[in-house]
């Protein structure tokens, strides 16, 4: 070796010499450029929740809280028509959630008949093995959710468990194994509507404009109800916890 690597510059370890020819670290290795994915990827509102990045909507005045969606609308002119609507309706508009869940029939989940949810051992299994990383991430979900009203502590006699996946970025996003639950509890289903019928029907009115409307969280405006928060029960090492509204996740 000695013959063959002549010397070496120590004060970068930019260059070799090898047989008196001159070798350049950008000869050798091949760089990319580094990654910056995760600024392309938009933040998810759920997390924001958690995350209080939203903070703010509710101490807005009227005219920031318009201009904050007219941003969304690209059209000059449809900017002049919707803005005396915006104006009368603002209230609806959120990017936080509020306070109360929406003012709907809440929702019951029903056990199948014979179903052995609360007597089956795998029902009552201790909470899952976590190593550190997932600790600190269950730990930070559920203070936030309790904070806003998400869970609360629970005495139920059986539970699931959450299930914590990994997002590109390195960080854990919390959801829920349902598994069992789903098994033992009754289907709510409601049929899709035909879209090419919805596309027939757009087309008889020959609309100008096209917009999307989406709630602010939308499950979690849904409320469960008193009955049935004990199902939704779950298990983590520090304690058991039920949702108060309808997990997505």
């Amino acid at each position: 070796m000695d013959s063959l690597v002549e010397g070496k510059n120590e004060e970068n370890l930019e260059t070799l010499w090898l047989n008196n020819t001159t070798l350049l670290k950008k000869d050798v290795f091949t760089f990319e450029p580094e990654d910056s994915f995760e600024q392309d990827i938009p933040s998810n509102p759920i997390e924001d929740i958690l995350n209080n990045v939203s903070v703010g909507w509710d101490s807005q005045s009227v005219e920031q809280k318009i201009n904050e969606v007219l941003k969304t609308v690209y059209d000059k002119e449809l900017k002049i028509k919707i803005s005396p609507i915006l104006r009368n309706f603002i209230d609806v508009f959120r990017k936080e959630l509020p306070s109360e869940p929406a003012k709907i029939e809440p929702m019951k989940l029903k056990l199948i008949e014979n179903s052995d949810w609360y007597i089956n051992r795998r029902n009552k299994q201790a909470p899952r093995l976590q190593i550190i990383a997932k600790q600190y991430a269950l730990r930070k979900f559920i203070l936030k959710a309790i904070a806003n009203g998400l869970i609360r502590p629970s005495n139920a006699i059986s539970w699931s468990h959450p299930h914590l996946t990994m997002k590109p970025s390195g960080e854990y996003r919390v959801c829920m194994d349902w598994k069992s639950l789903n098994q033992e509890t009754l289907m709510n289903g409601w049929p899709l509507l035909n879209i090419k019928d919805i596309i027939h029907r757009l087309g008889e009115k020959k609309a100008n404009y096209f917009a999307v409307i989406d709630l602010t969280q939308g499950y979690w405006q849904i409320p469960i109800h008193e009955d049935s928060q004990h199902l939704t029960a779950f298990r983590t090492a520090e304690g058991l916890y039920e949702w108060t509204v309808w997990a997505w996740i």
